[in-house]
């Protein structure tokens, strides 16, 4: 899996799983993130709030897709 890298200000980056949304982890070198990256495990929580966000996120624009389509 491919892991998104976020530059904050003071020049560290964050790691970022696509996932879950977790950082995995910080480093002011790139190369330092891959062993986080490697061991990481999206927490079962986490997926789970995502899993109901992209329904509902799914649901409401079914709904307005379909208001729209009959108005």
């Amino acid at each position: 899996m491919q892991y998104p890298h976020r530059r904050n200000r003071d020049g560290s980056v964050d790691s970022i799983c696509p996932r879950c949304i977790a950082t995995i982890a910080s480093s002011t070198r790139e190369a330092d993130l891959k062993c986080p990256e490697t061991a990481h495990v999206c927490e079962p929580w986490r997926l789970a709030y995502f899993e109901v966000e992209n329904s509902l996120v799914t649901w409401f624009s079914r709904s307005v897709r379909d208001n729209r389509a009959s108005a």
